[in-house]
């Protein structure tokens, strides 16, 4: 699996995990095992459980009956205060309640992960 994923994708998903989930993951493959031990991972990781942790962002999926068109809508986690209109890529392939939220960002590819 990790041959498809591109090398920085892995780092910020990796950088994320807990210390003792990475330690199990190095036991998976000699690739993983090289990529967590690695001097710079390694440091990423140390600045990303020093760092503040960004604000989360929820996603809001909805019909919009003028354009008969699916939405998504990024808000804060505030509140509905800083939103982003997007057309969606799901067009009816998820039930329609749902709910996701942003796990993270790089090169602007989101990883998301669905509640249903």
């Amino acid at each position: 699996m990790s041959e498809y994923l591109i090398k920085d994708v892995m780092d910020q998903i990796f950088s994320k995990l807990p210390l003792k989930s990475l330690l199990r993951f190095k036991c998976l493959s000699k690739s993983w095992d090289s990529q967590i031990s690695s001097p710079e991972f390694i440091w990423l990781h140390t600045q990303e459980s020093v760092l503040p942790k960004p604000p989360t962002h929820d996603i809001m999926r909805y019909f919009c009956t003028a354009f008969k068109r699916e939405k998504i809508v990024l808000t804060d986690a505030s509140g509905f205060d800083t939103q982003i209109s997007l057309e969606s890529p799901f067009n009816g392939r998820v039930p329609d309640y749902f709910y996701c939220r942003i796990v993270a960002i790089c090169n602007g590819v989101f990883c998301v992960k669905l509640f249903i």
